[in-house]
Order: C-alpha cells, then structure tokens, then sequence
C-alpha cells in the first residue's frame, strides 16, 4: 500500500501493517527503521529545458525553478527535501502542490510548468516529453520501518532477508 509516512507509521503501529519500505524517515518513533539502499537524486525536466544540456544539476541550476509536487504519496516529502535543501533567511523554494497523480505530474513538467525531483528508481521510467538529469552529491536513504511488537513468523522471516540483502549491497 502507499501512504503518507504517518499513514504508514498509525499502520504499523496498529499491527495492520507488517513492514514499510520508505525513503529514510526523520523521526519514527517507536518504530525499529534499518537502512537498506540508497538512490541517487534527480532532476525531472521538460526536454525542452535548457538545463538538460548539462549532464549534472547542482542546487543552484534550480535555486529559483518552480517545483511540481503531488498532494497525494510522495508528495510532501519531496516538498520537505526541496525545502531542506534551498530554504535561507529571506528566501523559500516556489513549490506547487497539485491534487493530481504521479502521471499527471510528469505531464506538467512536461509541457513546461515546471520541475520535479525524482528517485533512481523513478528515473528509470520513461515518460514522453521528460529528462532526467542527476542531482550533484545527492542520494537518498531508503529504510524498512516496522514495529517491534510485530511476532508474525513470515515477516521476521523477510526482516532477516532485507538484512541480509543490505549486508551484501
């Protein structure tokens, strides 16, 4: 299931809900989190932007682009990780939160109304009339979250797996 990470956490919390994989929480709680992998950051850009003609985007490239964001999963948190990295004294990030799907999104940029950020693993999928272009020095830590309550057989049967699967990544 997708969801916000507080949906997720009241989730896991309320036994409805074994494990959640996410990018790395700030503050879970009482929730156990172990880190698995980390992606590379990127850009998401209109083909037609003239910042697709460099192979990297540093922070400043964007510093006063408007930034697309979805109201719905994982929109916030991109908000919050664009807002981390260009909010100062004087000065906060133009971000657009729209009630529109991931899809949906992907078509705004394309046609010009702005960017996006996007994880390697979003990267990966094509869109019509999309770039993606690395964001320098940025990756992000994904996690597994779960409760330590939890006694589900299978699911400390996976536990084990995803440790042992980040021990060898």
């Amino acid at each position: 299931m997708e969801g916000t990470h507080t949906q997720l956490f009241e989730d896991l919390e309320r036994g409805n809900l074994d494990i959640a994989f996410m990018a790395a929480p700030l503050d879970t709680g009482s929730l156990a989190t172990k880190r698995l992998w980390t992606e590379d950051v990127f850009v998401v850009l209109s083909e037609n932007d003239a910042l697709t003609k460099k192979s990297e985007i540093a922070w400043s490239d964007i510093r006063l682009k408007q930034f697309l964001v979805t109201e719905a999963t994982p929109g916030r948190d991109i908000e919050a990780f664009v807002f981390r990295h260009l909010s100062s004294i004087g000065y906060s990030p133009r971000i657009q939160r729209d009630r529109v799907s991931s899809q949906t999104l992907m078509q705004l940029v394309a046609i010009g109304r702005g960017i996006s950020i996007a994880s390697q693993s979003v990267a990966e999928t094509s869109f019509p009339g999309i770039t993606y272009r690395k964001l320098e020095g940025c990756a992000l830590p994904f996690s597994a979250v779960w409760s330590t309550e939890n006694d589900n057989p299978p699911f400390r049967r996976l536990l084990s797996l995803t440790a042992g699967q980040a021990a060898t990544a």
